[in-house]
């Protein structure tokens, strides 16, 4: 799609996701971090999609991008699973746009499935490349330095809270490629996962003092 085409969509999404993030009062609330990964996702959605299949929708694919973390900040008030809220409120928001209802299902049911685990066998090849692409992004240099860097530590957290985090959480991450759908992302995720490893292990050795 166009950039122009985009705009509203982009601007819908910034628009909510500050405005929960207000009423959300978290110091974990981020809004500019989630909108960076949305442009992230775009853009390893389009990687994804051009070694895997040419057919792709891509339009649907760059608008789940941006709309498929859209009601992140209202899950822990109102309890309802992200993937499923941002599928219900993505659709209700593109048939208002203009958008015919083929289009409006299309993108909620990527939506919807980026949150399936484990993923289900009839995965059409656009679920499987958003699911791959935010997958991605969660071991990239940049989701890293910003979720586990950045955003702790200006929450209040230490850097030992940060490597405390990512030991609690390390069979998760190396064990990602297992969950990847497509060969082309878990090819892509080999660079990030062992950047991943020698990047923490390089902060814990700084914050002993040994280099």
């Amino acid at each position: 799609m166009s950039e122009k085409q985009l705009l509203p969509i982009r601007a819908f999404v910034k628009d909510k996701l500050e405005k929960d993030a207000k009423s959300w009062a978290s110091q974990t609330a981020f809004p500019q971090a989630k909108l960076m990964h949305f442009e992230r996702v775009i853009n390893l959605c389009h990687r994804i999609a051009k070694s895997e299949d040419p057919t792709v929708n891509i339009e649907a694919l760059e608008i789940a991008a941006l709309l498929h973390d859209v009601t992140v900040y209202e899950e822990p008030l109102t309890e309802v699973r992200h993937s499923i809220g941002s599928a219900k409120l993505a659709f209700e928001f593109l048939l208002k746009e203009g958008f015919d209802e083929e289009m409006a299902n299309l993108v909620k049911n990527i939506i919807l499935a980026h949150g399936y685990h484990p993923y289900k066998e009839s995965a059409t090849i656009e679920e499987k490349v958003l699911h791959d692409a935010d997958l991605l992004d969660h071991i990239g240099p940049a989701s890293l330095a910003i979720n586990y860097l950045a955003i702790k530590v200006l929450s209040g957290q230490k850097i030992e809270d940060v490597l405390q985090h990512f030991e609690r959480n390390r069979k998760t991450i190396i064990d990602i490629s297992k969950v990847l759908l497509t060969k082309t992302a878990k090819e892509m995720s080999e660079d990030r996962l062992k950047f991943t490893i020698e990047f923490f292990g390089l902060l814990e050795k700084e914050n002993k003092g040994i280099i």
